[in-house]
C-alpha cells in the first residue's frame, strides 16, 4: 500500500476500470477468505456451519443478507459464542447499501479492536453484499481508495458486485429490455463467458413500436430454454413493463396462449404492467395468431386484467369512445353495447336514476382521461386563475411573471424532487407552498389534500390571485391536488372535476391517488359508510413497510418501548441477570412451544417473573390476532401493578413487535401509525406483511368502534370530577428544611386571603374583557390553522419569558439554576417533562433547600401523547397558585387610621426540555379553562412573549378542549 501522506490528490477511478479491476485476475474464491488480519468473507455455507466457524475461531458475524431466503444467521443460530450483526441487504442493483456503510464499518472497526476477535462478513455467495461492505470498512477507517481497497481484497478473494445472484440462480442467458446507455447498460463483455447476452434497446414509453423486437426475443428465450441447463433472465429497468411484454409475446408465439391466458399466468407469478402501447401491439399480435388459426374471439372481460381491458377500449375510434364515456361515467350511464363490439357491452355501467351520483370505478375513470381533450403544455390553465404544469414551467420566473402568477404549489417539493423552496422565489412577489410527495401507487397524497386546496382557496380569495400547480411532469401529483381543491371547495363531483381540468390540460393520477380521490368524493358526495371510513384511516401495508422501514438504525437485544414495556430478544429471555437488573416482573412469550423458545414458566420458578406464552410462528400465513386481546390484558394487568414487562420472540422483530403494538393499540388508544411511531423510535420492529395485515384490520375495527361508543363523554366526566375536586392530585410543598408537605387539590388551602391580590384584579379584567369581545360565530379552526398562527411573527426565543403576570415558562437549563429562581422569586414549579424517560428528572428532593412547591407531569412530546389527561389539574394547580399570596406584612399605621397590608404573591415558573411544547400546552390550556379564552386568544397573548410550539398532536388535543369549553359555554 502506498504511502497516503505522500499522495498530493487522489482521484477516484471510472466506473469502467472499477469493472475492469473487478472482473480481472482472481475468478473464483473459497468458502471463505481472510482478506485483512482477523478479517474473512465467505458465502452463507461456512456461514450456516457453526463448526466451520469454531475451527476458525470466529467470534464476530456480519450477515449482510440478514433476514433471506439461504441465510439463517440470527442471534439464536449462534448463541452467546459469537457476536451477531444483520444488515437487511438485496443483492440488486437498485438497493441502497450506503446506509449500512457507516454503522457496518463502525461494527467491524470495533470488534477488530477487541482482544482476539475475528470478523466474518458473509452474504449469500460472498462476493457482493459482503464484499462492498468489507471495501466501505477499508475506505473509512484505513484511508484507502476504492480501487486501492478492491486490489487489496482480491489479493485473497474474487469479488464481483451483483452479478454473482445470476450464478447462484443458475442464469445462463440474459435478455435486456432496456439495452441503452440511459436505460440498462449491459453487452456480453460486461458479463464475460458466463452468460449469453441479447439486447434490445426498447423505450418504455407509448409511441415506441416494440412489435418489430416480439419474434427475435421470443427466437432468443426459445432457443435458450432448448439449450442444457438453460435459465433465461429478461429484466428492463423495473421489470414490469418492457421486460414483461416480450415475455407475453413469447408465450404466445411458442406456446401457442391466447393473450388472456398469458397474462393470467405471468401475474400469477410477478406484478406486471405494460404501457397502454405494448397492451395494444399484444391485442395486435393476438389478434394476428388467432387469424392464423381461422378463429377470432373477443375475450369476455372477467377473463381480462384491468389494464389489458382499458387497451381495448383505448384501441377504438374516438367516437366510440366519446359515445361510452359521455353515456355510462358522466350522464345516466345508459349502456351503449350497440356501439361497441360484441362482447364489450358488459362493460358499460348499470342504468341508475337521472341525478342520482355514485363514484365511478377506477376503470371508468382512467377511460374518461384517456379521453384526450386538453393540450399538453409546459403551463395549461384547467379552471379560472388555476394552472397547472411542469417544473420547467415552475422555474421558468419570466413566464410566471408573464402569466401573473402570485402563488406556486409544488406538488414535488423535497431536495430528491423539484427542490425549489420559498428562497428560489424570494426576488419575486410569489407566495410558496410545498407538498413533499412521490408520484408512486403506495404514497399516500391524501393527508395534503385539504391544506393544498385551503392554500389554493386563499390564493384565489385575492383579487389578482393566481396559482400555479405543478410536480415534475404536471401530470399526476399537481393534478390530483387541483382535482381535491375543486371537490372540497367548488363542490364538484369527482367526474366533473375530472371533465373540467381534462377540457384544457391531459392528466394522469397514478392508480394509488385515483383510488385516494375516489375515497373523498365517496366522503363528499356519494356517502361512506363507517366500515370505509374506517378502512379510510388505516394505511395501506406497503405505507407501513414504508414508515417501518424509515430512519432504521441498529438496536440493541432489548429496548424500553413505552414506559416499563421492553422488547427483546431470546437471548434477553434466558438472561435471568439481565431481566433482574431491569426489574422484569412479567415475560411475554410470542415464540413459545418446543418448536421454538420452550423457555415456558418452568424456567422462570426461582425468580418472581410471571409467565405468558404465545406459540406462535413468524409466517404470513400464521393468524396471530386471536391473542391481541389475551397479551393486551396480561400487559395491561402487569404495568397497573407497576410492573415491568418484557415481551419477546427470536429476535425482537417481528411476532413481539406486533404483540406490543396491538397491545398499545387496544389499551392505550393509539391508532397503527402512531403506535408504530411510537415503537419505531426506540427500536426497529418489522412485522411480516400478514401480521400487518391483520393489525390492519385491528386499527379498522377499533376505530369503527370509537366511532359509536360514547368515550367523548366519558373522558369530560372525568375531566369534570378532576375540576370539581373528586379526583384529587398530590402536590408536594418542601421547605427550607427539607420537608415534605403533602397536599391536595381537593382539599383547598387552609386559608384564603381576605382580600383580591393585584395580579387576580388583572385576571379578571382580562377575563371580563375577553368575555365580552368573544364573537358568537367563532368557530375553532383546524390544527393547519394553528400551526399557521404559531408560525406567523414571534419574539424570538430565550431560556425564560414572562408570559402572565407572575407565570414564567422556561426550559430545563431555567429550572435547574436555582440562582435564577431566587433571582425571579420563583415559587412554584410545574415540571411538564418529569421523570427519567422525559429527561428533566429534578423532582421534589432537588429543591429541598429552598422553599418552592413542586408539581410533576410525566409527559412526552410526541404527538401520539395523551397530555390531555393532565390539563385540569394543572391548571387547577397554576389556578391556587395566582389565587392564594405567599405570605402578607402590616404596615405602620397610616395616618387615616389604617393598617395598610403588602402581599408577596407567588411566582410560577413552567417548563420542560426546550420551553416550547409540553410547558406551553398545559399554560394554553390553563387560559382556556379558568381565563375563559379561546384556543386563538391563547396561543396570540402566549406568542406575544414567548416562542412556542406545541407538537401537531398536542394542537389536536387543545382544539377538542376549545370546542368543548365552548359547548359548555354555550349551553349555559
Amino acid at each position: 500500500m502506498q504511502d497516503k501522506s505522500s499522495a498530493v490528490s487522489c482521484v477516484t477511478a471510472s466506473l469502467k476500470e472499477l469493472q475492469k479491476v473487478l472482473y480481472g485476475g482472481k475468478r473464483f474464491g473459497n468458502h471463505v477468505d481472510e482478506v485483512w488480519p482477523n478479517l474473512y468473507i465467505g458465502d452463507m455455507s461456512v456461514a450456516n456451519d457453526r463448526y466451520s466457524l469454531w475451527k476458525l475461531g470466529i467470534t464476530h458475524v456480519v450477515n449482510a443478507a440478514h433476514g433471506r431466503t439461504y441465510c439463517q444467521g440470527s442471534h439464536d443460530f449462534y448463541g452467546a459464542t459469537v457476536e451477531y450483526y444483520g444488515v437487511p441487504a438485496d443483492d440488486s442493483p437498485s438497493f441502497d447499501l450506503s446506509r449500512y456503510f457507516l454503522p457496518t464499518a463502525e461494527y467491524i472497526h470495533n470488534s477488530l479492536n477487541t482482544n482476539g476477535a475475528r470478523v466474518l462478513v458473509h452474504c449469500a455467495v460472498g462476493v457482493s453484499r459482503s464484499a462492498s461492505l468489507v471495501l466501505a470498512y477499508l475506505m473509512i477507517y484505513h484511508s484507502y481508495t476504492l480501487l486501492e481497497a478492491i486490489n487489496k481484497v482480491k489479493e485473497c478473494r474474487a469479488v464481483a458486485q451483483n452479478k454473482a445472484v445470476l450464478l447462484n440462480l443458475g442464469i445462463t442467458h440474459v435478455l435486456n429490455a432496456a439495452h441503452s446507455k440511459q436505460g440498462s447498460p449491459g453487452n456480453q463483455s460486461f458479463y464475460g463467458n458466463d452468460f449469453v447476452y441479447f439486447g434490445i434497446p426498447a423505450d418504455d414509453s407509448t409511441h415506441f413500436d416494440l412489435d418489430e423486437y416480439f419474434q427475435p426475443a421470443a427466437d432468443f428465450i426459445h432457443k435458450a430454454l432448448k439449450s442444457p441447463g438453460g435459465k433465461v433472465l429478461v429484466h428492463c429497468i423495473m421489470g414490469m413493463s418492457r421486460s414483461s411484454t416480450l415475455v407475453l409475446a413469447y408465450l404466445m408465439i411458442y406456446h401457442h396462449l391466447p393473450l388472456k391466458h398469458a397474462l393470467q399466468k405471468v401475474v400469477q407469478k410477478r406484478a406486471i404492467y405494460p404501457n397502454r402501447n405494448f397492451l395494444a401491439l399484444l391485442l395486435d399480435l393476438d389478434l394476428q395468431l388467432t387469424r392464423k388459426k381461422k378463429t377470432c374471439h373477443i375475450f369476455p372481460q372477467e377473463l381480462y386484467p384491468l389494464q389489458a381491458y382499458s387497451v381495448i377500449l383505448a384501441c377504438f375510434s374516438a367516437v366510440i369512445v366519446e359515445k361510452m364515456i359521455t353515456s355510462s361515467v358522466l350522464g345516466n350511464r345508459v349502456k351503449v353495447a350497440q356501439d361497441m363490439p360484441r362482447g364489450l357491452g358488459s362493460m358499460a355501467s348499470p342504468e341508475v336514476q337521472a341525478g342520482s351520483y355514485e363514484t365511478p370505478t377506477a376503470s371508468e375513470l382512467h377511460r374518461l382521461m384517456w379521453t384526450k381533450k386538453g393540450g399538453n403544455n409546459r403551463m395549461d390553465e384547467v379552471y379560472p386563475r388555476i394552472y397547472i404544469g411542469d417544473m420547467y414551467a415552475a422555474k421558468d420566473k419570466r413566464t410566471l411573471q408573464a402569466h401573473h402568477i402570485t402563488h406556486v404549489l409544488n406538488a414535488a417539493d423535497g431536495k430528491f424532487n423539484v427542490n425549489t423552496g420559498p428562497s428560489f422565489y424570494r426576488d419575486t412577489t410569489i407566495t410558496y407552498h410545498g407538498v413533499e410527495a412521490f408520484d408512486m401507487p403506495s404514497f399516500d397524497l391524501s393527508p395534503f389534500f385539504y391544506p393544498a386546496a385551503s392554500f389554493i382557496k386563499n390564493a384565489l380569495s385575492l383579487p389578482t390571485g393566481k396559482v400555479f400547480v405543478h410536480c415534475a411532469m404536471g401530470l399526476s401529483r399537481s393534478s390530483t391536488l387541483v382535482l381535491a381543491y375543486l371537490m372540497i371547495h367548488e363542490n364538484m363531483t369527482l367526474v366533473d372535476a375530472i371533465k373540467a381540468v381534462s377540457a384544457n390540460r391531459n392528466v394522469s393520477p397514478n392508480e394509488g391517488f385515483l383510488e385516494q380521490l375516489r375515497r373523498l368524493d365517496k366522503k363528499l358526495h356519494s356517502g361512506m359508510s363507517s366500515e370505509e371510513e374506517s378502512v379510510d384511516q388505516t394505511p395501506p401495508t406497503c405505507g407501513l413497510l414504508g414508515l417501518l422501514l424509515k430512519n432504521r438504525r441498529p438496536t440493541g437485544a432489548v429496548n424500553e418501548v413505552w414506559p416499563d414495556l421492553f422488547i427483546g430478544n431470546a437471548a434477553t429471555a434466558r438472561n435471568k441477570t439481565l431481566l433482574q437488573n431491569l426489574g422484569i416482573t412479567h415475560v411475554v412469550n410470542a415464540a413459545d412451544g418446543p418448536q421454538h423458545i420452550d423457555t415456558g414458566p418452568r424456567f422462570y420458578r426461582d425468580t418472581n417473573i410471571q409467565y405468558h406464552g404465545v406459540e406462535a410462528a413468524d409466517c404470513r400465513d400464521f393468524d396471530l390476532s386471536p391473542f391481541f386481546s389475551e397479551t393486551a390484558d396480561f400487559i395491561h394487568g402487569a404495568l397497573s401493578q407497576k410492573g415491568k414487562v418484557l415481551v419477546h420472540c427470536a429476535r425482537g422483530i417481528s411476532r413481539s413487535g406486533t404483540l406490543v403494538l396491538a397491545f398499545l393499540m387496544i389499551k392505550e388508544g393509539l391508532t397503527l401509525v402512531e403506535a408504530v411511531e411510537l415503537v419505531c423510535r426506540s427500536r426497529n420492529i418489522l412485522p411480516n406483511t400478514g401480521f400487518l395485515n391483520q393489525l390492519c384490520q385491528l386499527d379498522s375495527a377499533l376505530h369503527r368502534r370509537k366511532i359509536s361508543s360514547l368515550w367523548p363523554h366519558e373522558k369530560l366526566r372525568e375531566m369534570q370530577n378532576i375540576l370539581n375536586g373528586r379526583m384529587k392530585t398530590k402536590v408536594l410543598h418542601v421547605t427550607a428544611k427539607g420537608q415534605c408537605m403533602k397536599g391536595s387539590h381537593g382539599e383547598g388551602k387552609k386559608k384564603k386571603a381576605s382580600h383580591e391580590s393585584k395580579a387576580g384584579s388583572k385576571i379578571n379584567a382580562t377575563k371580563a374583557a375577553e368575555e365580552s369581545s368573544m364573537a358568537d360565530d367563532y368557530v375553532t379552526p383546524g390544527t393547519y390553522e394553528l400551526e399557521k398562527i404559531l408560525n406567523r411573527g414571534s419574539v424570538a426565543y430565550t431560556r425564560v419569558n414572562e408570559v402572565w403576570p407572575n407565570v414564567y415558562i422556561g426550559d430545563e437549563e431555567t429550572a435547574r439554576d436555582k440562582c435564577t429562581l431566587k433571582r425571579l422569586g420563583v415559587t412554584h414549579i410545574l415540571n411538564a417533562a418529569e421523570g427519567t424517560w422525559n429527561n428533566v428528572d429534578t423532582g421534589p428532593g432537588y429543591y429541598r433547600d429552598m422553599d418552592i412547591v413542586y408539581y410533576g407531569v410525566v409527559a412526552e412530546d410526541i404527538p401520539t401523547f395523551d397530555i390531555s389527561l393532565h390539563f385540569f389539574s394543572a391548571a387547577k394547580f397554576i389556578l391556587e397558585t395566582l389565587r392564594n399570596p405567599q405570605s402578607k406584612t402590616i404596615l405602620p399605621v397610616s395616618q387615616k387610621g389604617y393598617c395598610l397590608y403588602h402581599a408577596d404573591f407567588n411566582k410560577l415558573l413552567v417548563h420542560c426540555v426546550m420551553g416550547r411544547s409540553r410547558s406551553a400546552t398545559l399554560f394554553l390550556a390553563y387560559l382556556m379553562i379558568y381565563e375563559n379564552m379561546t384556543i386563538v386568544d391563547a396561543i396570540e397573548h402566549v406568542k406575544g412573549h414567548r416562542r412556542i410550539i406545541p407538537n401537531w398532536g398536542f394542537l389536536k388535543q387543545l382544539r377538542e378542549l376549545d370546542q368543548q369549553l365552548l359547548e359548555e359555554r354555550g349551553g349555559l
